[in-house]
């Protein structure tokens, strides 16, 4: 921060018990302590509060058990004694917690668990942006009605933090940020660890039957290390660390039958409980057993191994996955989907069938007798874990996440989700929260493609409404958006869509700062005219404006914008790599026009479009023909049927309807032509113009073209021409017809370095700095 206070974070525990949550509460801790100052509630006197502790974390200790809503894969039952119970402790808990809020004023709450996001619309309704992680797997055919209740709750979050990629696409969260951190595991199981090291490990075997001395590779791997307690074993026994104690959803049930059926030279490690507990399970195993207890340290027990179980009834996160990558140990694994990202058969481990004792025995023997199938499992399950686990790996996703918490979001207002507002809305939530909102899903007289090029990876709402055009609908449920996000930085895209201008009536209305985005505008109305009063209402007044040219400055000023409050960014559709270094070589063009079945000997000009009036792609039918020897093309959706008798009346025979092309290959269409034509009656940008430039194209286009009047220079990269003047259109067309392959070689030069720097990452740059 500017006065060098560190921000204030609070995390939320829900046990005191060292389970997978409480040691991931504790890594996550350690880490956003680097950015913020942080505390942590749990209860009091609790284990997970003398570990905290012990890595001087402030503690916020609570009396009295939590309240939670208990509902996930090996959870309690649903309306159960233990559900019911939390649900009960729901109430005096949010007062205890949220008196600790009120008390310390910190700048972020983090839920540590599902089973708390119950807390997040209070700790909302107190003004401070609150995230939830999600550790816990929903039920695989749980209840709906738990489904939506929890999706309701992560919803009024700033931020959801997910363990796995699979369980944030499961979720469907799209109304706040969502973030994949996954769990990590210390450092220290990646350190090697030599045979006599781990001898000296402390309090692994009381009350061990047998030792692991002589065991093959067990000092030769890294973490590898005899249990301490004398033993005999033979040479050849294989060693199974099974660490789920007597759980039957850790599949207790499962390791010790296939105990029943394994050979006596396989051992069972068997930990997570007491020997007393574990050992009635495993009283007619034919392999032999280990009983190691409750561990406080597994890291021995990985490296003592020479293949770890995991065989859980149902689907939840299986950290003992990459805590044994890490140990550079193979793993076998039920096979359920929702680990598909961590455990990969016959990547960095066997899958078996949940439940089934004979295929998990069959796996083990198969490890056993193929050292070389361990050591490539091993192996790349180290280098997973490696690279998603490690500390290295979490910190930056942790502190990324957490930062984002806190930072002041930013609500973007706008009609429909384009390819190129969905690409610059991408790259600036990378550095600041975004939230979008939409008043529609797509536009009539688009190709439904068009709307599907790039995933949202910001947050973003779609309002129901009525649709009022092709691309604008009245969705009152903005009124409600902008009251929930009022400590937000409000940015309206326009005023045209019914929705945008009841966004700023209601801004305006709040009092409530906001800027104004447009991607241009042409005068038409005169000052004090009814038009010009409605507008001047729409513009004046906002807390700045985003322009994108100086005929789009002029614009805004004519209708009352503050001229010190305009921000200049570069508008378009382009990211770095798709503008070209230099024009396509004749070799490329020719590879090019052949894969499109165009000549090779004629010049080429090329128009993008819908086969709208407006875009005047009868005027250029028309003038086509005072040029014959010009070959001209036309592309952008499938052209109306008056286009084609336009074509077949007139006897056209230089002009070819390309019809619609998808992103790439118009790419491709545009490097195998030689200039690019738009002779518009009116855009406002026309972003089909930096695409064209970036392959290195002159552009012919009008001045009622925004995107003509801000990057074309005459005879330089293009040329602009006044609008409806189908003798000015012929003129321009025959006079690139005819330009000397110098002169155009030079103009396509020209126009790609005039989009070097119009770039979705210096757009996002630009409206970021705009906004702080």
């Amino acid at each position: 921060m500017a006065d060098g206070k560190l921000r204030k974070l609070i995390f939320i525990h829900h046990s005191g018990d060292i389970g997978g949550a409480g040691l991931s509460l504790i890594r996550t801790v350690k880490e956003a302590s680097r950015d913020f100052e942080v505390k942590a509630a749990v209860p009091e006197g609790s284990d997970v509060a003398a570990m905290l502790e012990a890595e001087q974390i402030p503690v916020l200790p609570y009396d009295g058990a939590p309240g939670t809503v208990e509902y996930y894969s090996g959870g309690p039952a649903f309306m159960g004694r233990t559900y019911v119970k939390r649900i009960f402790r729901r109430r005096p808990f949010r007062k205890k917690l949220l008196g600790i809020i009120s008390s310390e004023k910190p700048d972020g709450v983090v839920l540590n668990s599902l089973t708390l996001s119950y807390l997040a619309p209070a700790i909302r309704r107190a003004g401070i942006p609150c995230g939830i992680f999600v550790r816990e797997t929903f039920p695989r055919k749980g209840l709906r009605i738990m489904l939506r209740k929890y999706r309701r709750l992560l919803g009024s979050a700033e931020g959801v933090y997910f363990i796995s990629r699979f369980d944030r696409d499961f979720w469907k969260i799209t109304g706040t940020d969502t973030y994949i951190i996954r769990n990590s595991v210390p450092e220290s199981f990646f350190e090697p660890q030599t045979a006599e090291d781990a001898r000296k490990e402390p309090g692994l075997n009381s009350g061990g039957q047998q030792g692991l001395e002589g065991r093959p590779e067990a000092g030769n791997r890294p973490g590898a290390g005899n249990l301490p307690g004398a033993g005999n074993l033979k040479d050849t026994t294989f060693s199974v660390l099974y660490l789920g104690g007597v759980s039957p959803l850790k599949g207790i049930n499962v390791i010790s039958k296939a105990a029943e059926l394994l050979p006596g030279n396989v051992e069972i490690l068997a930990a997570g409980d007491s020997a007393e507990a574990m050992r009635p399970f495993f009283a007619k195993a034919q392999a032999k057993v280990r009983y190691l207890g409750l561990l406080a340290d597994t890291r021995p027990a990985y490296g003592a191994a020479d293949a770890v179980v995991i065989p859980i009834t149902a689907p939840h996160q299986a950290r003992p996955v990459f805590e044994a990558g890490a140990a550079s140990c193979p793993v076998i694994v039920s096979d359920f989907p929702e680990l598909s990202e961590y455990a990969e058969n016959g990547r960095n481990c066997l899958t078996v069938p949940p439940g089934d004792p004979g295929r998990l025995a069959e796996a083990i023997v198969r490890l056993m007798e193929n050292p070389a199938e361990r050591k490539a499992l091993s192996a790349e399950n180290l280098k997973l874990s490696r690279t998603n686990h490690s500390p290295e790996a979490a910190s930056g996703a942790i502190r990324h996440a957490l930062g984002k918490l806190t930072a002041r979001r930013f609500l973007f207002v706008t009609n429909a989700p384009s390819p190129y507002r969905v690409d610059f809305l991408n790259k600036l939530s990378e550095s600041i929260p975004v939230t979008a909102v939409f008043d529609r899903r797509g536009a009539r007289g688009r190709v439904p493609s068009w709307f599907s090029r790039a995933p949202l990876s910001f947050a973003h709402v779609f309002l129901r409404g009525v649709k009022t055009s092709e691309d604008s609908a009245f969705a009152p449920g903005i009124l409600r958006v902008i009251k929930k996000n009022r400590g937000s930085t409000v940015c309206v895209s326009g005023y045209s869509s019914p929705t945008e201008a009841l966004a700023i009536m209601k801004l305006r209305a709040m009092k409530k700062d906001y800027f104004l985005s447009t991607d241009g505008g042409f005068i038409k109305d005169a000052p004090g005219s009814l038009k010009f009063r409605i507008k001047e209402y729409f513009v004046k007044g906002a807390a700045g404006y985003f322009s994108t040219s100086e005929s789009c400055d002029r614009f805004l000023v004519h209708y009352g914008a503050d001229p010190g409050k305009l921000i200049r960014y570069p508008f378009t559709s382009l990211h770095e790599c798709d503008i070209r270094e230099v024009p396509p070589s004749p070799a490329e063009k020719q590879i090019l026009r052949a894969r499109f079945g165009l000549p090779s000997d004629r010049r080429i000009a090329v128009a993008c479009g819908r086969f709208i009036e407006s875009k005047g792609f009868a005027e250029l039918i028309n003038a086509s023909q005072s040029v014959p020897d010009l070959l001209i093309v036309i592309c952008g959706d499938e052209p109306p049927a008056v286009y084609v008798d336009l074509i077949g009346r007139n006897t056209v025979k230089n002009v070819r309807l390309l019809g619609f092309q998808s992103k790439n290959t118009l790419k491709d269409l545009f490097s195998a032509c030689d200039f690019f034509v738009l002779p518009t009656r009116t855009d406002v940008w026309g972003l089909v113009v930096n695409e064209a430039m970036a392959e290195g194209l002159p552009v012919i286009t009008t001045d009622m073209c925004g995107a003509g009047l801000a990057l074309v220079r005459d005879n330089e990269n293009g040329l602009l021409i006044p609008i409806s003047d189908s003798e000015k259109l012929a003129d321009a067309l025959r006079s690139f017809a005819q330009l000397p392959q110098a002169m155009l070689d030079n103009m396509s030069q020209n126009a790609v370095n005039t989009v070097r720097s119009y770039t979705v990452g210096n757009m996002a740059e630009a409206v970021k700095a705009g906004i702080e």
